[in-house]
């Protein structure tokens, strides 16, 4: 084995079936059903108190309430079918879904924040598939998309970064899941217009609060968060892309990455600490790499 395959093999659990996701491309299964069984998945998921919470309630405390539990659950690879995701999925929606088809998730009266919205469809559309609620959910996040292609929580007339690259993520993951074809058409031309608006502003990527790893990426952009959205899709290395490849192959040293910023807060886990190697930064790096040729 090369250096970073043998250094996978010494890595939880998740982290060995994300390498075989992302960069051998034939997701392990059997790796996948050991996740709720053993490291940080089973620790997570152990964190679950009796009413069904991570924390105190849907969004509190950062980090380690429902919401951001259930986003950390899915990018940890446990299978979608795992029961005590679903149960508080369905519960959420029954209890914080808006009429307008945002949700809420704060105990005192308010609108839906376009950016959680943009979470929630993001982790809901992997472990409830075909839900009926989702489709309001994508209704209203549709409806709310601004004139530059953006999104954003702000009462402004502009997208922000943030908002749109949690939004797009949601949308991607809502796409790869429904089979509503007239939806679908909707939802890329959304997701198209979304990517141009990063484009407009060139990834943000002369700004340096937008150059740092951080992980996990919580609702903040970064030219690494949108350089793996494109990964996913596959899409044309194009000079925005390009020049955001060319800030990532700086920071790469033998395979590695380093994190560079970490986001305060209460956290369960701490995958790694500021200037060490970081194990999901890692594995996203290599994937970028190796799709955006």
């Amino acid at each position: 084995m090369d250096n970073f395959s043998t250094w996978v093999s010494d890595q939880d659990i998740s982290i060995q079936y994300l390498y075989t996701k992302y960069l051998k491309q034939n997701p392990d299964v059997e790796l996948q059903k050991r996740i709720t069984l053993e490291g940080y998945g089973k620790y997570l998921l152990s964190q679950q108190k009796s009413d069904g919470h991570w924390g105190k309630y849907y969004y509190q405390p950062k980090w380690t309430s429902t919401h951001y539990t259930l986003l950390q659950l899915k990018d940890c690879g446990v299978s979608p079918d795992t029961s005590a995701c679903r149960n508080i999925l369905y519960s959420m929606f029954e209890e914080c879904q808006l009429p307008e088809g945002g949700l809420n998730l704060a105990k005192s009266d308010m609108k839906s924040d376009i950016c959680v919205d943009g979470m929630i469809l993001n982790y809901a559309s992997y472990f409830l598939l075909e839900y009926e609620k989702l489709k309001p959910l994508v209704a209203s996040i549709l409806q709310k998309q601004k004139s530059d292609g953006g999104f954003t929580w702000y009462d402004q007339n502009e997208g922000d970064p943030h908002s749109t690259i949690c939004v797009l993520e949601g949308l991607r993951s809502f796409l790869v899941s429904t089979k509503d074809e007239a939806l679908k058409s909707k939802v890329k031309a959304a997701i198209q217009r979304g990517i141009d608006y990063f484009y407009q502003h060139q990834l943000f990527s002369e700004e340096k609060k937008y150059q740092k790893l951080a992980y996990p990426f919580r609702y903040f952009y970064s030219v690494f968060r949108f350089l793996l959205f494109a990964a996913d899709l596959g899409l044309e290395v194009n000079g925005s892309i390009s020049e955001g490849l060319k800030l990532l192959s700086k920071k790469e040293k033998n395979g590695f990455f380093t994190l560079e910023k970490l986001y305060k807060g209460q956290t369960f886990i701490d995958f790694s600490k500021v200037g060490e190697i970081d194990p999901f930064l890692s594995i996203y790096g290599n994937y970028i790499f190796a799709q955006l040729k």
